[in-house]
């Protein structure tokens, strides 16, 4: 063999070798990104008809749904989620626009100091858990106690087992995310408590976002994502999911009062979604009083937003002010207040577009109270 053809011959080796190397990085990108996107729980475009039975509304429609509470869901339209991965500063996402992944939740860059692997209880006063990954849930049983930059796979609870245990369990959460991607089969809400203030958070990955169990809860500039499991996996008629939903009748108080939602986005556009708002709602809690929703955005569910002032509570009017709801995420409609109008003051409510990361597209139109 001439000198000439061995080259030749040496260059299509070497040119087939590097063509398997490219074929086969190529088919291992190929492979992760199904991976990572059959993992991911992104919105869906479906509610439940669990929340109440009615007329649906705009383009809504019942399609059969073998996974669903009696065979049946409702498909309707509503942005599917873009981005994510962490917040970024506590500046981002300001007003018109509307909190998502992208600027809610752990920081981008966080250097974890800690890892707590599996449960872990905060028991002494003022403690501070910053920049930790914990893997299971936290547990407070102590007051004033400060969660920051900090990522919990789990659940956040300062309610005791049967109620009433940790009446004095008081926290703050800011820029952590709470949850992961994968929809937990425990059946817990993301934060199950009292006496918070949680803000620029990101919770995800439950049956609910939060469970209001008594009084001085404040939640503001958050994302709020909750997740559905049908029947067949966590057994029932599957989750109820709401974005927040009131549990009152415990034993830490006897209603719960003082609850300010302010600038959040209460997302339950997801498969079988009960409600974004699900306050006062006759099985869900005793009574609520001094309630205030303030330029929130709320999407999904069967009635996005069941908020029915209480006269168990007191005599207040509740506030609902500059508040959006995204247009058609719904099945029935956007607000069922259960005939206590009397009892809510409304002002500058108004249905919206937006789009995939909830930045304001258009105002649809008004929203007053409907009874």
């Amino acid at each position: 063999m001439n000198v000439v053809t061995k080259n030749k011959l040496t260059q299509l080796l070497q040119n087939s070798r590097m063509n398997l190397v490219i074929a086969a990085a190529v088919a291992i990108v190929v492979v992760a990104a199904g991976y990572f996107l059959v993992r991911s729980y992104a919105g869906t475009p479906f509610a439940s008809v669990e929340a109440d039975q009615g007329t649906l509304s705009g383009n809504a429609s019942l399609i059969s749904d073998s996974t669903a509470s009696g065979g049946k869901a409702v498909q309707f339209n509503a942005p599917a989620q873009t981005g994510g991965g962490g917040g970024t500063t506590p500046t981002t996402c300001p007003l018109p626009d509307y909190p998502s992944p992208s600027c809610t939740g752990t920081p981008v860059g966080t250097k974890f100091t800690k890892t707590v692997n599996g449960n872990y209880t905060a028991s002494t006063n003022g403690e501070v858990i910053d920049s930790w990954h914990i893997t299971g849930d936290v547990v407070i049983t102590a007051s004033n106690v400060q969660i920051k930059n900090t990522q919990i796979d789990g659940a956040i609870a300062n309610e005791g087992p049967t109620g009433g245990e940790y009446k004095n369990a008081s926290f703050t959460v800011t820029d952590t995310t709470v949850g992961t991607t994968t929809c937990s089969t425990d059946g817990q809400p993301s934060i199950n408590g009292h006496d918070f203030t949680a803000t620029r958070v990101h919770l995800q990955g439950h049956a609910d976002g939060i469970d209001v169990v008594g009084n001085n809860i404040t939640v503001q500039d958050s994302y709020i994502h909750p997740c559905y499991l049908p029947p067949s996996v966590v057994g029932s008629d599957g989750y109820h999911t709401d974005s927040i939903q009131d549990q009152c009748n415990t034993n830490i108080t006897p209603y719960c009062a003082h609850i300010t939602l302010t600038h959040t986005t209460f997302d339950s556009n997801v498969a079988n979604g009960n409600s974004a708002a699900n306050l006062g709602s006759q099985a869900d809690g005793l009574s609520l009083a001094d309630v205030t929703l303030r330029d929130n955005l709320f999407l999904g569910g069967g009635y996005t937003t069941a908020i029915w002032w209480d006269k168990n509570g007191d005599n207040a009017n509740w506030i609902v002010a500059n508040n959006a709801w995204v247009n058609k995420a719904w099945a029935y409609g956007p607000v069922d207040t259960e005939s206590t109008c009397a009892h809510q003051t409304w002002s500058g409510n108004k249905i919206v577009t937006v789009d995939g990361n909830f930045k304001l597209t258009s105002t649809v139109s008004p929203q007053d109270c409907v009874n």
